[in-house]
């Protein structure tokens, strides 16, 4: 258990579906540099950076998605939040999502979705939720 004192071990993730062929890894790197200012905002200390550029967010099959699913059930667990621009960045299907989310609480880390302000605080989840349902009925790109 955690002190009042120490400092919460944030844990980077982003994603994009397609890699541009002109600049394969500038969205990827935005986001990286949006989720190291926000946990330096926030006095996190970063304690692990992955990313999955070119893979659909409507599978579990992704590389860096493992790792941050090794490290939030190790014991002990590695790190405290989990940092994503945003909610699809983690998963596009609203049913994924939850699972996800689900998995990762349970498993005593939160996740921050730092572009909406969102969390997987039990009183935000039920807006993350209704939210990745709008933009999956609308017909969202995945990118």
């Amino acid at each position: 258990m955690r002190s009042p004192t120490d400092e919460t071990r944030a844990f980077i993730y982003a994603r994009t579906a397609t890699v541009s062929q002109l600049k394969p890894d500038i969205r990827v790197e935005q986001q990286l540099n949006t989720l190291r200012a926000y946990a330096q905002r926030r006095s996190y200390q970063i304690v692990c950076e992955v990313c999955d550029p070119g893979i659909n967010g409507n599978t579990l099959s992704r590389p860096g998605l493992a790792i941050v699913m090794d490290g939030a059930t190790a014991v002990p667990r590695a790190f405290d939040v989990l940092l994503v621009d945003d909610f699809s960045r983690l998963a596009r299907d609203p049913v994924l999502l939850q699972t996800l989310m689900s998995r990762l609480r349970a498993a005593g880390v939160e996740i921050e979705f730092t572009s909406t302000g969102l969390s997987s605080y039990p009183e935000e989840t039920s807006v993350v939720h209704l939210l990745a349902a709008l933009r999956r009925h609308l017909g969202a790109q995945d990118d």
